[in-house]
């Protein structure tokens, strides 16, 4: 009786003690959420018009993209040093760059990585608190923009989640 009784103590407080550890865990697990978007800003057209072009700030282009990075802290805790690697085609003509911050505090790096095939920036910012957001934007000429990637690097113990928004493959002017 009493040794029935004890193990059904014991497996209960078990339980609780696992329960609770458990949710500790969860309370502390470090998410980040990665939101990608790209528009391109090129022109369709029927018959002989390979030379149409989209101008910006007075330049000509024919493959005029736009390629957007969030990257939001939806966890409970701070992320020390999470980094983000963005790969462009070799022949990709980088335009301009501009990033968005939801707080004057987040600092960030860019390094600049040339490889045979690739060119990569690395991003790395110091912490990401709860509820930080950055948006990263790339202005980019290419022809290859299904190249186009952006990985999160060096997050050992957080959980990434990816979405998907705005236009893919998909031009914004009307066909000619």
């Amino acid at each position: 009786g009493v040794t029935i009784v004890l193990s059904v103590v014991s497996i209960v407080y078990s339980y609780i003690t696992y329960k609770r550890n458990y949710n500790e865990r969860k309370r502390l697990e470090k998410k980040l959420n990665i939101d990608i978007s790209l528009k391109q800003y090129q022109i369709r057209a029927r018959g002989k018009t390979s030379d149409l072009t989209v101008n910006y700030e007075g330049n000509s282009y024919k493959h005029l993209c736009e390629y957007s990075v969030s990257i939001f802290n939806n966890g409970l805790v701070a992320i020390n040093q999470p980094k983000l690697l963005f790969a462009f085609p070799f022949d990709c003509l980088v335009i301009k760059t501009f990033d968005e911050k939801s707080s004057e505090f987040i600092h960030m790096d860019r390094e600049v990585l040339k490889g045979i095939e690739k060119i990569e920036h690395l991003y790395e910012f110091d912490r990401l608190e709860p509820s930080d957001r950055v948006t990263i934007i790339y202005l980019v000429d290419t022809d290859k923009a299904d190249e186009l990637t952006c990985r999160p690097r060096g997050g050992d113990g957080v959980n990434c989640s990816y979405s998907q928004s705005g236009l893919t493959s998909q031009s914004d002017f009307a066909e000619l």
